[in-house]
């Protein structure tokens, strides 16, 4: 019988905005590149679970 891993976890969406340097404290300084990226605890499980030899249900 097959190993079954439930994933209990949040699913967040990172949002990155790449500038050419830090801004110091205060500063408000203009953004370059912006991305969308998955993330949270959760996406990250069920990535390594997806790897994993197991049968995952549930979302």
């Amino acid at each position: 019988m097959p190993n079954k891993v439930v994933i209990v976890g949040s699913y967040d969406t990172d949002l990155t905005i790449k500038t050419n340097r830090i801004p110091q404290s205060e500063e408000t300084i203009v953004g370059g590149k912006f991305s969308m990226t998955a993330g949270g605890k959760g996406a990250n499980q069920t990535v390594v679970a997806a790897r994993a030899p197991a049968h995952r249900f549930g979302s």
